[in-house]
């Protein structure tokens, strides 16, 4: 006896029956841990997206009115999301990334590291989006460069946005016993479309520091309650200078900087869920805060408020947090996703 096939994982958000104004803030707070979106016109238009996991990729086909989309330096240094994002605008989109700015026609697509900040501009309609592990397609590329802001060229290109068209309207029928299969043959054709483009010796760099920037973000993650925690100790971690270090974090406020907001970032969650036995000042201490005082005074910087007020606020006022939808926020989405 066969067993059952087991359907794809999907999530589908509609906001289009709700007033315009609420339509909006619900889209807003789905992805608002990922990135900030403004609507520009349109007030009318749907939005609509319907996601679907194939376990090595994310594929979703969206409806958007006309809107400007934001990824902040402060947003990479939040949420630590790394992957790339390949886009098949169907309607025209204006790419504000490495400084410069091109309209993309309808139909054309482009990639974008979400690792690193970004600016766009879209007319409203549909669009394609694929959200891929780095590593998964570096691993198929010769000689991996930077890909962000990248426009894949060529016959390879064409055929790999029509295949994506075709993709989804296959992809509700889809099993996940398939899905692997169909994964790995849309990165190959993602990679296919993307290696002859390649600039690989002037990018080498970026992809390196990407790369250790994370792993240096990782090491912090591991060890924030340790009060000793500075670049020296990274460094010797990661085998980097200070220079190096240095260099890679100037870009999110210094090594630092970093380190701080991580540790009031958990702090906050730690009171606003914390038993009433638990007192602020040791949750402080437990959290590599040298001083109930340095504690009081950056928490207060940082959230606007002493930590007292977290407690009584709960943990869905610490800032950019999405709304739940069950768990299913655009985030919770593309987190798991591993090369």
């Amino acid at each position: 006896m066969h067993p059952t096939p087991t359907p794809l994982r999907s999530r589908r958000i509609d906001f289009s029956s709700l007033p315009s104004a609420q339509r909006r803030r619900q889209y807003i707070d789905f992805v608002g841990s990922s990135w900030q979106a403004e609507f520009t016109n349109d007030a009318d238009h749907p939005i609509v997206s319907t996601m679907w996991d194939l376990g090595l990729m994310v594929v979703a086909e969206s409806d958007f009115p006309a809107r400007r989309i934001l990824r902040t330096s402060a947003q990479v240094r939040r949420d630590q999301i790394d992957h790339l994002q390949l886009q098949v605008p169907l309607a025209r989109v204006q790419l504000e990334a490495n400084r410069t700015c091109e309209a993309i026609s309808a139909g054309s697509a482009f990639l974008l590291d979400l690792g690193r900040p970004f600016e766009a501009h879209t007319a409203a309609g549909p669009m394609l989006q694929v959200f891929v592990p780095r590593d998964a397609l570096e691993e198929l590329l010769p000689r991996p460069g930077s890909m962000h802001a990248l426009r894949p060229q060529g016959a390879s290109s064409m055929i790999l946005v029509e295949m994506l068209k075709a993709l989804v309207t296959r992809l509700p029928s889809v099993t996940t016993e398939e899905a692997a299969h169909i994964a790995q043959a849309a990165l190959h054709m993602i990679a296919a479309s993307v290696a002859p483009t390649s600039d690989l010796l002037a990018a080498a760099r970026p992809i390196i520091d990407s790369s250790l920037h994370r792993q240096a973000c990782r090491y912090i993650d591991l060890h924030l309650r340790d009060p000793d925690l500075d670049a020296a100790r990274i460094g010797r971690a990661l085998g980097l200078s200070r220079s190096a270090l240095y260099r890679l974090f100037e870009p999110y406020g210094g090594v630092a900087a970093h380190i701080l907001e991580r540790r009031l970032e958990r702090s906050y969650t730690a009171i606003a869920t914390r038993s009433p036995r638990l007192a602020i000042a040791d949750i402080a201490q437990a959290h590599g805060f040298k001083s109930a005082t340095t504690f009081s005074r950056a928490f207060r910087a940082r959230f606007g408020h002493p930590p007292s007020d977290a407690s009584t606020s709960g943990i869905a006022a610490l800032p950019m947090r999405p709304m739940d939808f069950d768990g299913d926020s655009l985030t919770s989405w593309l987190r798991p996703l591993r090369g």
